[in-house]
């Protein structure tokens, strides 16, 4: 293979993985089966760059339910989120998936683009929230979160025991995590730039 086509052959593996980021799928198995019933109050957990799995730090806030409505507060990224403005788009008897687009002064970035926030709610089982959060458009990553009632959930040592992607950690390019705000290193725009100077002009 010709140096060109080593170099397209990058480009497409870069092009490949853009989707590949993921929310980490069930629950940590530290979290002990709470009933539906008991899926508001304090919670807590922790969150993590949805494309390299690196740990971003803990997540907490209050949930509140009533009638179906959900109200309340989470604080991730920096954001004390309200859940006030989250509407429920699907429901079946295991789940309900919850989104909202959060603006104003607080959440807005300087491009004007508001918070959109993910939410989905497992019922059954180990009683669990988990989501992503992010903004519209193509300049941000996004932040997967995981959220639990359980107050003996330690998220300090779930973050620890994240597994970050190494296709993404032993890249040659950076991808942080800012203190406050969401990631850009991750984000669509940024990888294509990647995946552009990739290929030899």
């Amino acid at each position: 293979m010709s140096g060109k086509d080593m170099k397209e052959a990058e480009r497409r593996t870069v092009l490949g993985l853009l989707g590949s980021g993921a929310v980490i799928s069930g629950v940590p198995s530290s979290v002990k089966a709470i009933p539906d019933s008991q899926g508001a109050g304090k919670v807590r957990g922790f969150s993590y760059d949805t494309l390299t799995h690196k740990p971003a730090g803990v997540v907490s806030g209050k949930i509140k339910k009533e009638s179906g409505e959900m109200s309340g507060r989470v604080s991730i990224a920096g954001f004390t989120l309200p859940l006030e403005e989250v509407e429920t788009v699907d429901e079946t008897s295991t789940a309900i998936r919850r989104r909202a687009l959060i603006g104003g002064p607080e959440f807005t970035d300087e491009d004007g683009l508001p918070i959109k926030l993910d939410m989905r709610e497992v019922k059954i089982g180990n009683h669990h929230y988990s989501g992503t959060v992010t903004r519209p458009g193509t300049q941000h990553g996004q932040l997967g979160f995981v959220l639990t009632t359980d107050d003996e959930f330690n998220p300090i040592a779930e973050l620890s025991a994240l597994k970050p992607d190494k296709r993404w950690t032993e890249s040659p390019h950076s991808f942080r995590i800012p203190e406050k705000g969401l990631p850009t290193d991750s984000s669509l725009d940024r990888l294509m730039d990647i995946a552009e100077k990739e290929v030899p002009q």
